[in-house]
């Protein structure tokens, strides 16, 4: 499978599950980690056009806990989700090509910068809209302010923007950048500050009060990477010691 592309990958009391997007002869499919086989078995079979974007674990409100993956299609996008990893449900109220969790909520955002949110699955309420063309969303996580209070962001192909929960709008940040389809690809927050990736390139933002102090600290600085290792940053991920 020489073309494939993992759409998301998480877990799901303690069991592992990767989304395979497909080929253009196969539909995509959820794939179950078998630790003692050391194997990977399918458990759900997706449209040919769907394709998984984001995914998240999500306990509401009665103490329900859920694997939530997002998916995208021509004809549009929602979320399916499950909280045995054996029996999946598919809501399509809203669209939703990333997902976040805040406030003890699980949030979404369309292709077309429309946010949601859902105190229990399948209770979406409509917020804010971000006035963005279509397709301008890379992102959406959940770091710090300027008062040190964790919100909901949302990077883009045109910089990172910042939600304002009390009146349902999102604000620019200083972190803005001219428009390339990879801005932003596999943001993330590590410790105390935000990566936010372009092309090869890392921004590492530190949000203060009243301040915001942006450094460039990517494999792409000094002698930057051999050519055979030139592409795009698509995924970041923090562990004890390093930003991988």
């Amino acid at each position: 499978l020489t073309d494939a592309t993992i759409g998301a990958i998480n877990t799901l009391s303690d069991e592992v599950y990767a989304f395979w997007n497909g080929s253009v002869s196969e539909s995509p499919k959820l794939y179950k980690y078998n630790n003692t086989n050391d194997s990977w078995g399918s458990t759900l079979t997706q449209s040919a056009t769907d394709q998984v974007t984001d995914s998240v674990v999500f306990t509401d409100a009665v103490g329900a806990t859920y694997l939530v993956f997002a998916h995208y299609d021509a004809n549009g996008s929602g979320y399916t989700y499950s909280s045995n990893g054996s029996s999946w449900t598919t809501d399509t109220t809203y669209g939703a090509q990333f997902l976040t969790v805040w406030d003890e909520r699980l949030w979404g955002i369309s292709n077309a910068g429309q946010l949601w949110y859902a105190t229990t699955i399948g209770t979406e309420v409509l917020d804010a809209i971000l006035p963005l063309e279509d397709g301008a969303i890379t992102k959406l996580f959940v770091a710090r302010n300027a008062m040190g209070i964790p919100i909901i962001y949302a990077s883009t192909t045109r910089g990172l923007f910042a939600h304002n929960a009390d009146n349902a709008k999102w604000e620019e940040t200083q972190m803005d950048f001219p428009v390339h389809p990879d801005n932003g690809k596999g943001t993330t927050r590590w410790r105390d500050s935000v990566y936010f990736p372009s092309g090869t390139g890392i921004y590492k933002y530190i949000n203060g009060n009243n301040s915001a102090v942006i450094t460039i600290v990517g494999p792409d600085r000094d002698d930057g990477l051999p050519a055979d290792k030139r592409g795009a940053i698509r995924y970041m991920a923090g562990s004890h010691n390093e930003l991988l």
